[in-house]
């Protein structure tokens, strides 16, 4: 016999909203537990709040290790909620003057079939073309060899 939308409701309850164990322990499957919250607005409704309220009990205990001075949690916590201070990790990349990174498409030349083909493909080198165009001189990539293999 289906459970009712009643112990459906207790059961994700008493599994703060885990749809697995909500359907262990009315001995069904998980894919009938989604299924009947899928059609049925009132468990809908019920599986926000019980998720809501998690949310509340977790940021509570979040908020007592930041009492407590754990550090780890005082760095999540200004992570999530200080980015407007400035307590973010990422790095934010842009072109000249903060403006739009230039972007390029370079067309290569079809793929050699041997090794041979391609050292003589390569051996104008057309990245060092490309780099020289990019720096704005006559096609040589802005370095200059002293002789002994490096620059």
């Amino acid at each position: 016999m289906p459970a009712t939308i009643e112990e459906i409701e207790k059961a994700l309850t008493v599994s703060r909203g885990l749809k697995g164990p909500a359907a262990q322990g009315l001995g069904v499957t998980w894919q009938a537990v989604h299924n009947r919250i899928k059609k049925s607005e009132r468990l809908q409704k019920h599986l926000k709040q019980i998720r809501e309220d998690s949310l509340d009990y977790v940021e509570g205990k979040l908020f007592e290790n930041i009492d407590e001075g754990n550090t780890s949690s005082i760095i999540f916590y200004l992570k999530c909620q200080g980015k407007g201070r400035g307590y973010v990790e990422r790095v934010e990349t842009t072109g000249a003057d903060g403006g739009a990174i230039e972007h390029r498409q370079i067309d290569a030349p079809p793929r050699p079939a041997t090794y041979s083909a391609w050292l003589e493909q390569t051996a104008g080198n057309r990245l060092d073309q490309v780099f020289g165009e990019m720096a704005g001189s006559n096609g040589s990539n802005g370095h200059e060899a002293n002789g002994n293999g490096t620059t």
